[in-house]
């Protein structure tokens, strides 16, 4: 019990520092990886939420190479071990696309785009934030591929159930 809650912690200290301070993160973020997992297993959900702060951060450093080998990682050892459908693997899955958009190409991320979006829906329900937000970079990555009237409707679908999801105060 003492290890997931000081990772839990850890994690927390990672997020606040990435959201914060980029340059603290990069630099402390390593080290906060490296002691939690002497303390935990290789999959354990609490490590891999680290891991995924990890990623988080080097991919905001525009060291998507890096993000995209730890975020991938972390995926494979989530989808094992919390299964496919739980929101952690969903965010990371999400997260996955946005590397392989950054290191290959739209082209190479619109299927994993396509399939966040699907999977977020479908598990979180259309109206989640994480499922809208899926919605959105599905909408960027196809006007990225010259597909406008597609990025339009997909847009347009995403703010419609913004919209559904927050009614107007009356």
């Amino acid at each position: 019990v003492a290890a997931p809650f000081l990772a839990g912690f850890v994690a927390l200290l990672a997020e606040l520092l990435r959201t914060v301070d980029l340059d603290a993160a990069l630099s402390q973020v390593p080290g906060l990886v490296q002691e939690a997992a002497t303390r935990l297993r290789p999959d354990d959900p609490h490590l891999l939420r680290l891991r995924f702060e990890q990623a988080a951060v080097l991919g905001l450093a525009g060291r998507h190479e890096e993000a995209l080998v730890v975020s991938r990682d972390v995926l494979a050892r989530q989808q094992a071990a919390l299964g496919p459908n739980h929101p952690d693997t969903l965010r990371t899955a999400s997260c996955v696309a946005i590397d392989v958009g950054c290191t290959e190409g739209a082209a190479a991320a619109l299927p994993l785009y396509e399939r966040a979006a699907h999977d977020r829906a479908s598990t979180l329900g259309e109206t989640d934030p994480g499922a809208l937000v899926s919605l959105r970079n599905l909408a960027l990555t196809l006007s990225e591929q010259e597909r406008s009237d597609d990025a339009v409707a997909t847009a347009r679908r995403a703010l419609d159930l913004a919209r559904s999801a927050h009614p107007p105060l009356s």
